[in-house]
């Protein structure tokens, strides 16, 4: 009888000491959860806080370069990048692949590019409007070449060129001394380009410019952060009559 009673406190013994291990377990478990909650809350926190600084600038223009339509303008004024926004962005492009790449660009690896932590690159399009003394497009590419305040410009490539060719080549490029790129400060875009009226429209002031751009960017599928972003020079060919 008394071996009996032993017997029951014995597995009764283990039976609270599984109990317990299971709540200790569980407890862990949630806490554990808990983490990855708030961790995976922190990593889409920072993505999106990364992404705004360049989402910012997307836009979408249905009027060309004739603005016929007079509100058009004052719409372009209020919504379109100006050259001061092309230049800031290139100037946040070239700080954020500096600081997180340290050199940044692309390196091999098993016989093949793989680019760099949150590098950026900006494309200028001014192919179809370009204003007399400047290049069809201007780039920042990641490169550790790129001088902070600088872009690269490049007539001798097409837009259907320029958008099929691999960053890599691009990179390789600038890699190799620029042999294709004329390397410009970007307070000379901003003097070209910056040109403004001031106008009065429905009691209210607006600054109309010449040269507009269009925004748009691309996200890498892999880190969800924005790796690309593109300008469009669009030109108001009515300005000088204003």
């Amino acid at each position: 009888m008394e071996n009996a009673s032993k017997a029951l406190i014995f597995a009764a013994s283990i039976l609270i000491s599984v109990m317990i291990i299971a709540v200790a377990v569980y407890i862990f478990q949630k806490g554990q959860n808990l983490s990855n909650t708030a961790h995976s809350r922190s990593e889409t926190a920072e993505i999106q806080s990364f992404n705004a600084q360049f989402t910012s600038y997307e836009t979408v223009w249905p009027y060309g370069n004739t603005f016929s339509d007079e509100n058009a303008r004052f719409v372009a004024s209020s919504n379109l990048n100006t050259i001061s926004d092309v230049i800031s962005a290139a100037n946040l492009a070239s700080s954020v692949n500096y600081q997180n790449n340290y050199g940044y660009g692309y390196y091999e690896s098993r016989g093949g590019y793989v680019e760099t932590i949150n590098a950026v690159e900006v494309i200028i399009d001014m192919s179809s409007n370009t204003p007399d003394g400047l290049k069809k497009y201007y780039l920042i590419e990641p490169n550790q070449n790129v001088k902070s305040d600088h872009i690269y410009g490049i007539d001798n490539i097409s837009n259907t060129t320029l958008a099929a060719e691999a960053r890599s080549t691009r990179i390789s490029n600038f890699s190799s001394g620029f042999s294709s790129y004329e390397d410009t400060k970007c307070n000379t875009l901003l003097e070209k380009l910056n040109e403004t009226k001031l106008v009065v429209h429905n009691n209210s002031n607006y600054t109309l410019y010449r040269y507009y751009f269009e925004g748009e960017y691309e996200i890498n599928d892999q880190s969800g952060l924005v790796d690309s972003i593109k300008f469009t020079l669009v030109c108001d060919t009515g300005f000088d009559s204003l």
